[in-house]
C-alpha cells in the first residue's frame, strides 16, 4: 500500500498485535509496519504506545447500553412462551408485566 492510499479500517486480533510490537521491538518503523498490516500509522502508534505504557494489548470491554431486562426477567419471558407456544408478545409482555425490550428476547 502506497503512503497516499486510505488504508482499510480493520481491527488487529490480539496475535496481529503481538507481532506488530515484536516487530518494532526488532527496529522496524510504524510506518512499515502499518503497511504490511493494512492498517494505519497512528493506530500502530496507539498500539505499541499502550502495549509500552500499559503493558497490554487486549482493549477493555466496552461498556455498551445496559439490558432492558434482567437475565431473571428473560427466563421468565422464555418460560411463558414455552408455556403457551400460541400466545402474541402482547400477552406475554402483560402477563411477565416486562414490556419494555420483549423484541430483543429473541420471541418475535
Amino acid at each position: 500500500m502506497s503512503r497516499h492510499e486510505k488504508p482499510k479500517l480493520r481491527h488487529l486480533n490480539t496475535e496481529e498485535k503481538g507481532e506488530e510490537i515484536k516487530k518494532h521491538a526488532e527496529g522496524e518503523t510504524h510506518r512499515e509496519i502499518a503497511d504490511e498490516l493494512g492498517i494505519s500509522k497512528s493506530t500502530c502508534q496507539r498500539i505499541v504506545s499502550s502495549f509500552e505504557n500499559e503493558r497490554k494489548i487486549h482493549e477493555a470491554p466496552r461498556p455498551g447500553r445496559p439490558k432492558k431486562l434482567s437475565q431473571s426477567d428473560r427466563r421468565f419471558v422464555r418460560l411463558l412462551a414455552m408455556q403457551e407456544p400460541h400466545a402474541t408478545i402482547a400477552e406475554i409482555a402483560t402477563a411477565s408485566r416486562v414490556p419494555n425490550g420483549l423484541w430483543k428476547t429473541g420471541l418475535d
